[in-house]
């Protein structure tokens, strides 16, 4: 329906100011060079889809799937671009064939997020984005290719044997992101594999596939038939830069002091709970001490809301904000686990605050959703705000790419929009 398109469409101008902001990351410009070392300066489909999927995910403040813990749009929007960049046949296509392929891509990598129970396996060292990226890119890409439904399922078979979520941090610049990037190129492969009539076990994830990675899988949540609601519609926008875990706790601690008016540095305590499932993620012994452990550290977004508010929205984080207010708040923030919070989860990921100001009054907010939930004020004012914040660049620009989007689920042309994101297409309608 046009409603789905449209809602496909912001998520692509959300993805367009990840791409921009994301550029300039340490760990990205490393990337950047290492592929271009491979390719010998002349970009192939693999290094676009690789650069394009790393430098969204390492931004984190791309879009995420609550339910499946997956962060969806760094692959499903990454692919589908990279693709029509590098094939003139497809970026002849119109937009709203691209966006149909992106609504494919979040349905199969929401639902196989939801399957294998994501939030669990981030206990278990797994992480949920680069065992379900394959399968987004494959879907993605299947449709946008225009592949028949038994190819297709024989691409995502093919994509989903070769699934790694294995967690790899490693000191900066790290790596990591290269996880989730090489296994959408892997997925885009198993999409053109299976279109030159490769295929694979029919059977695998009725069994099989549980039995060799021991991941329960739940195929029920795979096969059951469509009911009226995508997969997209569950996805949640970041409001600013961190990892989802700490921004609903954050969103309530930052509103506690606005409609209180109480003075963060004499706050005599903070009071902060949480499910317990992500609890020990959030509560670090010591504040952040680099850009990855930055956007975990609850504490440190406590500091930046009260003393610092512009470093939510600081992409790359090449230093830390250094404050010894932020230092001292830190030490009066406790964190613990809430039962009756762990209930609405993962669907919801609440938490409760409560402050105790210099005078001995106490706040407290408890709330089930943070800025850019499904069911918050969150539309295309809101992510294009966020943008210029993130990028600093203009309202003009940021109008410029709202329009280019908007005018993919009307079916306009590609072009565009490939222009806006780095990847070419028609440069005059997107300068730089």
């Amino acid at each position: 329906s046009s409603a789905v398109l449209d809602v496909a469409a912001l998520h692509v101008f959300d993805t367009l100011g990840a791409l921009d902001a994301g550029r300039g990351i340490e760990e990205t410009v490393a990337l950047a060079a290492a592929l271009a070392d491979g390719d010998g300066g002349v970009p192939s489909l693999a290094s676009r889809i690789v650069a394009a999927v790393a430098t969204v995910r390492a931004t984190e403040i791309d879009d995420i799937h609550l339910a499946g813990c997956v962060t969806p749009s760094s692959v499903v929007v990454s692919v589908a671009l990279a693709l029509a960049a590098s094939l003139p046949a497809l970026a002849a296509r119109r937009g709203d064939d691209l966006l149909r392929a992106c609504v494919a891509g979040y349905e199969a990598m929401g639902r196989f997020g939801r399957a294998i129970d994501g939030p669990a396996l981030l206990g278990r060292g797994l992480w949920p984005t680069p065992l379900c990226a394959g399968i987004g890119a494959a879907a993605t890409a299947g449709v946008l290719l225009g592949l028949p439904p038994a190819a297709l399922a024989h691409a995502l078979g093919l994509a989903g044997a070769a699934a790694t979520g294995i967690n790899t941090r490693g000191a900066a610049p790290t790596g990591r992101w290269l996880t989730v990037a090489t296994g959408a190129a892997n997925g885009v492969l198993a999409a053109l594999a299976a279109g030159r009539a490769m295929t694979c076990d029919p059977l695998l994830f009725d069994g099989r596939w549980s039995a060799a990675t021991g991941i329960a899988l739940d195929p029920d949540v795979l096969c059951t038939p469509f009911a009226g609601a995508f997969e997209l519609s569950a996805l949640s926008f970041k409001p600013w830069c961190g990892a989802r875990q700490t921004m609903t706790a954050t969103a309530a601690f930052r509103d506690l002091l606005a409609e209180s008016g109480a003075d963060a540095e004499g706050l005599r305590e903070v009071q902060v709970e949480v499910p317990e499932a992500h609890r020990a993620m959030i509560d670090r012994p010591r504040l952040a001490a680099d850009r990855q452990e930055s956007f975990a550290d609850l504490r440190y977004a406590f500091g930046l809301v009260a003393f610092a508010p512009d470093g939510l929205f600081d992409v790359q984080r090449d230093a830390l904000c250094r404050d010894p207010r932020i230092d001292a708040l830190a030490g009066k923030i406790r964190i613990t686990g809430d039962a009756a919070l762990t209930q609405p989860y993962p669907v919801r990921w609440p938490a409760r605050v409560t402050i105790l100001a210099a005078d001995g009054t106490q706040y407290m907010r408890e709330t089930m959703l943070a800025p850019g939930d499904p069911g918050t004020d969150f539309g295309w004012d809101a992510v294009a705000a966020k943008r210029a914040r993130l990028t600093g660049g203009s309202s003009a620009v940021a109008a410029r790419d709202m329009a280019i989007c908007l005018a993919l689920a009307a079916g306009g042309a590609i072009g565009p929009v490939l222009a806006a994101s780095g990847f070419g297409g028609d440069a005059a309608a997107a300068p730089r």
